[in-house]
């Protein structure tokens, strides 16, 4: 089942990783969730994005099962704020 899902999903073939996009009215965070539960019982390495957050901003973003920490996130921010500046988005 796992292999089927696998060879099934939407994936960015340059670097190899896949990527599942769920859609809908209802349902949507519950359905992530049991997807990435799936996925890391089957040994693979999950990242989970999700919005909007549901207590703070850090929870939309998982990495192996865990929110980032509020440093991570920072992080992250600062990197993508740089790439906009650096584009001349912002």
């Amino acid at each position: 089942a796992k292999q089927a899902f696998l060879a099934m999903r939407p994936s960015w073939p340059e670097d190899g990783r896949g990527v599942a996009l769920i859609a809908g009215t209802n349902g949507k965070g519950s359905t992530a969730k049991m997807l990435e539960t799936l996925l890391e019982s089957a040994g693979e390495r999950v990242g989970l994005f999700t919005s909007p957050h549901l207590i703070k901003a850090t929870d939309r973003i998982r990495l192996g099962g865990a929110d980032l920490s509020e440093e991570e996130f920072a992080a992250a921010f600062e990197r993508a704020r740089a790439v906009r500046d650096e584009f001349g988005l912002g």
